[in-house]
């Protein structure tokens, strides 16, 4: 058996090889301005993302702020109200002690008003 000689230009490969080259070149180079589109984006919607953190956490702070202010308020607001209610229950109950003594003191006068005419009548009676 013999083998056969395969003649091929040898130039003629070397373009085609060349022009192969040529075109993963360019698709590199596309692929490489894509990538660079790519983080571009990326860079700018990284930017927006933290800038609206950022202003989000800025409306929070204010937010909080705001209720911690408010809740301060009606905690105060309820001492206040405490204070007022114990000041109150205090002079209902010195009131009661007064009004008690005070019916205890027309209730005596009255059973001694009584005993006085019971025995006004049992010992000086009327003829």
């Amino acid at each position: 058996m013999e083998n056969p000689i395969i003649q091929t230009d040898l130039g003629q490969v070397l373009g085609q090889i060349n022009q192969k080259l040529d075109k993963l070149s360019e698709n590199v180079t596309e692929v490489k301005i894509s990538q660079a589109r790519l983080e571009g984006k990326v860079d700018s919607l990284e930017k927006e993302f933290k800038a609206e953190v950022q202003s989000l956490e800025k409306e929070f702070k204010t937010e909080i702020q705001s209720l911690e202010k408010e809740l301060k308020a009606e905690i105060q607001s309820l001492g206040k109200d405490v204070t007022e209610l114990k000041d109150s229950v205090k002079a209902i109950k010195s009131s009661a002690s007064s009004q008690i003594w005070a019916l205890i003191g027309v209730v005596f006068t009255a059973v001694i008003g009584l005993i006085g005419a019971l025995g006004k009548m049992v010992f000086f009676p009327n003829p």
